[in-house]
């Protein structure tokens, strides 16, 4: 004899396979944003290490340059 799945299963089936594709879609995102995140922070980290920043001098404006004449 053969087995008869009725259209409720196949529905059922249906939904529940394109809820767990999209769910594992989210996963994937997310977990790829989070690396992509991490791996640049990273590197920010170890450039700051290799090349660290020298302040900078202050710019000093000429006596008198903000004042006007009138």
């Amino acid at each position: 004899m053969r087995t008869f799945l009725p259209p409720e299963f196949w529905w059922t089936f249906g939904e529940l396979l394109v809820v767990s594709m999209v769910l594992i879609l989210v996963t994937v995102a997310v977990a790829d944003t989070l690396y992509l995140r991490c791996v640049r922070r990273r590197e920010r980290r170890r450039d700051a290490a290799r090349h660290p920043r020298v302040p900078a001098e202050p710019r000093r404006s000429p006596v008198g340059a903000g004042r006007r004449l009138s």
